[in-house]
């Protein structure tokens, strides 16, 4: 306190009045005003928020990894800013250095301060999380410098796959030798897409080419699903990669073909009955493995109770108590979806041979970071910057699941969850929701009743 009042005492002196940088009053809103360097912090707040919530998954993470290790020398044989501590550090900075900007008394130095050490903290961030020494080792280039590792005459399908991680990750499977299947809800962009990756991939990798196939699948309408299997998936698919999903919601109507909320009617619903026609089909095999991008915001995902109490399970699976187009419920109620989808396909049929995997992907800069219409000229270049600088590129994002690909059975391959660095995350540290195996075996029979009423002629609308 007396270091502020001194500090207080000279910002007001003459001499600092006269050198200091003045920031005009901007406009004010309640008798508060907004200078140059509130309006940078307002601004900044949520790109504060955001990190810290995106980022606290991979921090909670290293230090799960860490501690249980009992070896204290662990933290220190990192370089420092590899160090989960430091990042925990970093973040309880960020934030005690925002909240105390926010309170200023008229001090300019005090905010600046803040707003410069607020940047240095985001610009940091991405370093410590995504060191060398922690990112998932599954890299395309590790792997490619790898004799050993290779996906000659293997058939891969990714839904979702063209962009984000997950053509990330049909690019890494090309590389390797797969053969590709880039399923995509449109037939010009997976073409685009694909050529894309064929030429990227050009230079000589001293390995047998791939091959790729894009093809249409909307995996917001039965009919697309039952159309592709029926006259586009392969014989046999050895890793199928059920990819495909969205962050922000699309355009209204936020429902499906049939009727569903559309969070959960693609990104779950959808994936079910394609994994269902492959089994049926004998396209997958115990010879496969699948894998499910779920997120760290299935943690926060949560049903109805409706799921439990009506005997179809209807009552809010089309949006009707949803809170459509909210981050914390729809979105996380999808990718719960996904995590406990993957849990009980495997309780079911890991005893063929089939291996099942989920897995959050980690902070990763993607195309679902789009900005609303009416800001996008102003907004999405802000937007694009931050991404860029605080979270993974598409290529360390899809290490997560190229690792619940490639690596060991008993690793990955049993229901397992990885978390964003790419360790299986212990059911201890898992949401309630998550291993509630009640939950897991309701949402398949309701996910079977689902199906079936399409199968059966119900119609999209048939409640």
């Amino acid at each position: 306190n007396d270091t502020l009042t001194s500090l207080d005492r000279y910002i007001s002196s003459p001499s600092w009045q006269r050198l200091r940088i003045s920031f005009p009053a901007m406009f004010k809103v309640g008798g508060f005003v907004f200078t140059f360097e509130r309006v940078i912090l307002v601004l900044g707040s949520p790109f504060l928020v955001h990190a810290c919530l995106f980022r606290f998954d991979e921090v909670l993470s290293l230090v799960l990894k860490v501690l249980p290790s009992n070896d204290i020398g662990a933290v220190y044989r990192q370089s420092i800013l590899s160090s989960p501590l430091l990042v925990l550090y970093q973040i309880g900075v960020c934030i005690v250095s925002y909240l105390y900007a926010l309170s200023w008394r008229r001090s300019n130095l005090k905010s600046m301060c803040a707003l410069v050490l607020f940047a240095i903290t985001l610009a940091t961030l991405k370093q410590c999380v995504d060191g060398v020494s922690f990112l998932p080792p599954f890299s395309r280039e590790g792997l490619l410098s790898s004799p050993a590792v290779s996906m000659q005459g293997r058939t891969v399908l990714i839904t979702g796959s063209n962009s984000g991680v997950g053509f990330a990750t049909a690019t890494t499977m090309y590389a390797l030798g797969a053969n590709v299947i880039m399923a995509c809800r449109s037939q010009s962009r997976c073409d685009s897409a694909a050529e894309k990756i064929k030429l990227e991939q050009r230079s000589p990798n001293n390995r047998p080419g791939g091959s790729i196939i894009p093809v249409t699948l909307d995996l917001s309408s039965f009919d697309s699903i039952d159309s592709f299997v029926k006259n586009n998936s392969p014989r046999s698919i050895e890793y199928l990669f059920l990819n495909a999903g969205f962050a922000t919601p699309p355009p209204k109507p936020w429902v499906t073909t049939e009727g569903y909320e559309v969070a959960l009617g693609t990104m779950h619903f959808g994936h079910f009955f394609l994994t269902k026609k492959l089994l049926q089909s004998g396209v997958l095999t115990g010879l496969s493995r699948v894998v499910v991008t779920s997120s760290a915001a299935s943690q926060l995902g949560n049903f109805d109770k409706s799921l439990f109490t009506s005997p179809s399970g209807e009552g809010d699976l089309r949006g009707e108590k949803t809170n459509t187009g909210h981050l914390t419920t729809m979105y996380s109620r999808a990718k719960l979806a996904n995590l406990i989808f993957a849990k009980e396909l495997y309780k079911r049929h890991g005893s063929s041979g089939i291996e099942v995997c989920s897995c959050h992907v980690g902070a990763v800069a993607t195309s679902i970071w789009k900005v609303p219409d009416g800001l996008k000229d102003f907004l999405q270049p802000v937007v694009d910057w931050y991404v860029s600088k605080v979270m993974r590129n598409l290529e360390e994002g899809s290490r997560v699941m190229v690792r619940c690909a490639l690596d060991r059975k008993e690793v990955v391959g049993e229901g397992h969850y990885l978390d964003g660095m790419g360790f299986a995350r212990q059911e201890m540290f898992l949401s309630s929701n998550s291993k509630d195996e009640e939950l897991a075996k309701r949402l398949w029979e309701v996910s079977d009743l689902v199906v079936a009423r399409y199968e059966a002629g119900g119609g999209a609308k048939h409640m």
